[in-house]
């Protein structure tokens, strides 16, 4: 079986040699965050599973989770069939007992995703597509069989737990260079752009949309409005690059200039934006493409907006906190507009893996067999 390894191996950290140019050629940030506070890297009894794929060759990450009172809606990353590397994009309630179902799979043959869906970000607001006005919409990444780089799509639905979502049929975000080519770096393939995150700005159409991108400018996260109020004229601005200025890496002092795979929220004022993203640097043991830990950061919402500013750490989820040798792929519980609904109360959920030599480079054992999802609950955002 052909299998783009590293891409389906996982989504970012770019882990070819085209990674290693890209991560080098980042413009260096020298400020950094101040060390952990005492416990906030030990084990918690907040900690509990999500849900998971037992037993199946199955993998079940990147959770978008909306929090309404007590239930919990979450789509995540999934394969389909059992042992095969195809992203389909999945729908469960977190709060009751039930299979999970595919909400969004791949395109037909010769369409622009139709090898990959991944990556979903669902959002509550008024978008007009076809003739009529959808109440939510998810932002995912594709990717087509016959290329290495990945693009942004949208789709919409009338409900959360719909069965299936209506494609708006291009890419949203194409890739960032022109031509229909991947495009070599440094000795490899450029990533393009994926792993979006959505943001409502008006309850509406206009949406706060960021997302990563990888390409021969290096590795980034960018954010930029996006006005889907009638999809037949979608605006979108220029984008601004996401500041990593306080962020570290799994020392606690090293500056970590390069930022891929967050997801946003906000608070109900929308003074403070939240941010989970992965940690660097990924160890070198097999899986030796996700991270050992995802951080929880926040900044002023305003200068994150305007690129500026310096995040601030509020919890790092590492091997001494979950469990698991590999935590990645994180999501924060917000509303169905991006807000967190408790600043108290407030759930972050991340992907856990197990490491070799519990895994391996076997049909029978990889590691994307063992990422379930999993959340810290109960976390006070206002200390």
């Amino acid at each position: 079986m052909k299998r783009k390894f590293l891409y389906e191996l996982h989504r970012i950290l770019i882990g070819s040699i085209a990674a290693v140019f890209l991560l080098l050629s980042c413009k260096k940030n020298t400020t950094s965050s101040p060390p952990p506070s005492p416990g906030k890297d030990t084990v918690t009894k907040e900690i509990s599973k999500v849900f998971g794929f037992d037993g199946q060759q199955r993998y079940a990450y990147c959770p978008s989770v909306i929090m309404q009172g007590a239930e919990r809606h979450i789509w995540f990353c999934g394969n389909d069939p059992a042992g095969v590397f195809s992203d389909h994009i999945y729908y469960v309630r977190g709060d009751v007992t039930g299979a999970p179902k595919i909400v969004l799979a791949p395109g037909a043959a010769g369409s622009w995703d139709d090898r990959h869906v991944c990556d979903p970000s669902v959002i509550k607001g008024e978008f007009k597509f076809n003739g009529t006005i959808y109440a939510y919409a998810m932002f995912y990444l594709g990717n087509r069989s016959d290329r290495y780089y990945n693009e942004i799509g949208v789709a919409f639905a009338q409900t959360m737990d719909a069965d299936s979502w209506i494609k708006y049929p291009s890419q949203l975000v194409p890739k960032t260079w022109v031509g229909d080519n991947d495009l070599a770096v440094g000795g490899g393939q450029a990533w393009g752009v994926g792993q979006p995150s959505a943001l409502s700005e008006d309850g509406k159409g206009k949406v706060l949309l960021t997302y990563t991108i990888g390409d021969a400018d290096g590795t980034r996260v960018v954010v930029r409005e996006a006005d889907l109020s009638d999809m037949d004229n979608v605006q979108l601005s220029a984008v601004r690059t996401v500041s990593t200025a306080g962020l570290t890496k799994l020392d606690y002092s090293t500056q970590n200039i390069v930022l891929s795979n967050a997801d946003f929220a906000y608070d109900a004022e929308r003074a403070t934006v939240y941010m989970t993203s992965h940690v660097l640097p990924t160890p070198s043991s097999y899986p030796n493409f996700i991270p050992a830990a995802v951080d929880l950061d926040k900044m002023p919402y305003n200068d994150f907006i305007n690129g500026t500013g310096v995040w601030k750490l509020v919890q790092r989820i590492s091997p001494s906190v979950s469990g698991f040798p590999r935590n990645h792929n994180s999501g924060i519980g917000r509303d169905a507009f991006g807000a967190i609904p408790d600043l108290t109360n407030a759930e972050h959920y991340f992907t856990v893996s197990k490491a070799d030599p519990d895994v391996s480079l076997s049909q029978a054992a990889f590691a994307e067999w063992t990422y379930h999802i999993y959340v810290y609950k109960n976390i006070d955002l206002t200390k």
